[in-house]
């Protein structure tokens, strides 16, 4: 019984797992997970638009009789918000491109050093005794060897190793698909590329959500959620006009199966659309705000807590997401910059609460 559902959302049988690779497997299984995801979204949807153009709600009655207005205003949203679903589905976040080789990593992504580095890292620090290409780490390590720079040893007493973050230019190298990986960018395993702001990977889309497509996304849950908001003020509205024991026991069954899809629907998309919010408004990701304290974004550790490392105002941010090409290559901030940052109060921060740390 367990094997053919296994086989049905994996993509692949047991003996067939056996023979492929990690990188297979996990690539049919989001494309799978993916096309059921997208199938029950637009099932939910039309079975909801169904029952409510068939019901006594404000809608249905708006659509059998001359009130045509109405129910076309809200059909008009239905499409509005398919094209932007679609639009989201198809669209890239921010791919890093592809490349087989470091050499042609290099050429593809401008921002990856291709010469010969001074390096000058810290003023507590000797200066380099000859000038070496910078061994740039891969994104399964933090850290880099003050040797490979061409340090001498013996004068490395007080620490061997600098945060790649730390470097002239911030960035790493991806083992999976040797992309040049800027700060913020991160390698998404259902998708098999490297995102550049990489935000979270969407089930519901089948698509990552990133530099590129994070403003389309905030507003896909907004037409979104005024469209369940309408839906399920229609349900309610059928409800109160006429009972279920009224009509028998079935017609009532479908306005309860729809009120209880919309209202589920509505919880998880309004609270999304807060969530997303709040991220655009203070410069932040959900791969970064989710995992700062631990997990794979080791460069924000040293950030002071309640501080957004790339927050430049609430108007820039905003700007820079919906209407500004983002130039790339972000930075760190100095550290004592940092700090001052973490003396500031703001709306979410202060003497008084604190609140989406």
């Amino acid at each position: 019984m367990w094997l053919p559902i296994r086989a049905l959302i994996t993509g692949y049988s047991a003996t067939e797992g056996a023979t492929l690779s990690i990188q297979e497997r996990r690539k049919r299984t989001a494309r799978r997970v993916g096309f059921i995801a997208k199938a029950v979204y637009i099932g939910v949807q039309v079975l909801c638009l169904t029952i409510l153009l068939q019901s006594d709600s404000t809608l249905g009655q708006a659509w059998r009789t001359t009130q045509a207005t109405y129910a076309w205003s809200f059909l008009a949203l239905a499409f509005v918000n398919f094209v932007l679903y679609l639009a989201l589905c198809t669209s890239s976040p921010g791919y890093l491109p592809l490349s087989t080789t470091d050499e042609e990593s290099v050429a593809l992504n401008s921002k990856a050093p291709t010469e010969q580095v001074q390096v000058d890292l810290d003023a507590d620090l000797e200066p380099v005794d000859r000038v070496q290409p910078l061994p740039y780490p891969t994104n399964h390590a933090n850290y880099i060897n003050l040797a490979a720079l061409g340090r001498n040893p013996a004068n490395e007493a007080s620490r061997a190793e600098i945060p790649w973050w730390n470097l002239p230019n911030p960035g790493r190298w991806c083992e999976h698909c040797h992309a040049w990986q800027e700060l913020r960018a991160k390698h998404c395993h259902a998708c098999m590329r490297c995102v550049r702001r990489f935000d979270h990977h969407c089930a519901w889309t089948g698509n990552c959500i990133g530099e590129n497509n994070h403003a389309r996304f905030w507003w896909f849950l907004t037409i979104q959620g005024i469209l369940i908001t309408w839906g399920l003020l229609d349900a309610i509205s059928a409800w109160n006009l006429h009972p279920v024991l009224d009509h028998g026991l079935f017609p009532g069954f479908k306005i309860l199966v729809a009120s209880v899809l919309l209202f589920v629907t509505f919880l998880f998309d309004w609270g999304l659309w807060i969530y997303h919010t709040f991220l655009l408004a203070t410069g932040r990701t959900t791969n970064e705000h989710m995992y700062r304290r631990h997990g794979p974004v080791a460069y924000l550790q040293h950030v002071p807590r309640k501080v957004s490392a790339f927050d430049q105002g609430l108007l820039h941010n905003v700007y820079g997401i919906c209407c500004a090409k983002s130039p790339g290559g972000y930075k760190l901030p100095p550290h004592d910059q940092l700090l001052r940052s973490a003396q500031i109060e703001t709306f979410w921060d202060n003497r008084y609460y604190s609140c989406c740390r």
